[in-house]
């Protein structure tokens, strides 16, 4: 588990949908532990994709990932506090989204328009749209349905701050039509 790896997980959903793949499901995992705060933005990416699901590195091949302090199982109340408490909003707001979710999916079923999908399916006249689809993360950011768009942090945050930054692509035609969720 590594910040590139997650920076490439944004791009390669949502351009996912370019071959008929709106719905996808990524191993969530908590890595060694020496990162909480790399755990904790997997946790917020995985909140906000198509299918989420949490598990141990190596448990769906029948076993765990063994490191020096044996098994390597991690979990979002394993985090320090002050990155637990987001943890847990990411959960929650997923959970307060499943009849979103639900009717997204729906909708998606219906239309065969993915239901996470790059920011170019809903904006193709707006060229600035094929630059939220990066494949760095560095402003990667992606639709969740008909009404909602995500910027997920792919990046550490400044040690000193303890905050992180990210560019977002946004205009007034989807500023006023789109919900945006900061983390």
């Amino acid at each position: 588990m590594t910040w590139d790896r997650l920076a490439y997980q944004p791009y390669f959903s949502s351009s996912a949908a370019n071959v008929g793949y709106g719905l996808w499901s990524h191993d969530i995992v908590g890595g060694d532990g020496s990162d909480p705060e790399l755990f904790l933005r997997w946790i917020q990416w995985g909140a906000w994709s198509s299918i989420f699901r949490t598990h141990d590195r190596g448990m769906s091949s029948g076993g765990c990932q063994v490191n020096e302090n044996g098994c390597n199982l991690l979990f979002p109340w394993d985090l320090p506090q002050d990155l637990f408490v987001h943890a847990r909003f990411a959960l929650q707001t997923r959970s307060r989204l499943i009849p979103y979710i639900y009717t997204a999916t729906y909708k998606m079923h219906k239309s065969l328009k993915s239901f996470l999908r790059p920011m170019y399916w809903d904006f193709p006249k707006d060229t600035d749209s094929f630059k939220a689809c990066t494949i760095d993360g560095e402003m990667s950011q992606y639709m969740f349905g008909d009404e909602m768009f995500i910027a997920p942090v792919v990046s550490p945050s400044d040690p000193d701050t303890k905050l992180a930054t990210k560019k977002v692509r946004l205009d007034k035609e989807q500023s006023d039509d789109l919900d945006c969720i900061a983390l």
